[in-house]
């Protein structure tokens, strides 16, 4: 079912707020990692940076859920696939591949599943970085 304009504007506006309370949550929080990297217990500064990188993570999912409605209301307004990456070109919006703005479109055909998998979804660890960057490293070196 399709959303009114009004239930569309009243989702946005929802979001800017949430929005604006993150980013002063997160403000909050860098002032008080920055005190306490002058002078705090090296505890408080490994706890601290593992709440920023969570609430970065969170933040991440918030923009890409709205990523994933944007690329959906936009596509419907095209024929084609073909037509609709014209119009990413066109408008300097292509910032992803075809491969990645049809997953971020197929991901709006059930939001819920969507949100429930990206929460789960651990995959950005310091051991998966690694791994890429090893595995980019013995790539380059040979």
């Amino acid at each position: 079912m399709a959303l009114t304009n009004a239930e569309k504007q009243k989702r946005w506006r929802d979001r800017r707020r949430a929005l604006a309370k993150q980013a002063q949550e997160h403000k909050t929080r860098v002032a008080k990692a920055t005190s306490s990297r002058n002078g705090g217990s090296d505890c408080q500064k490994i706890q601290q940076a593992y709440e920023a990188t969570e609430y970065a993570r969170a933040d991440w999912i918030t923009h890409l859920l709205g990523l994933v409605e944007a690329y959906a209301d936009a596509r419907k307004k095209f024929a084609s696939d073909k037509d609709f990456a014209h119009w990413l070109v066109e408008n300097e919006v292509d910032h992803f591949g075809s491969p990645d703005w049809l997953a971020l479109i197929n991901m709006a055909s059930d939001l819920e599943r969507t949100k429930i998998i990206l929460f789960e979804l651990k995959g950005i660890s310091p051991s998966g970085i690694w791994a890429e960057m090893e595995a980019r490293r013995l790539v380059t070196s040979d």
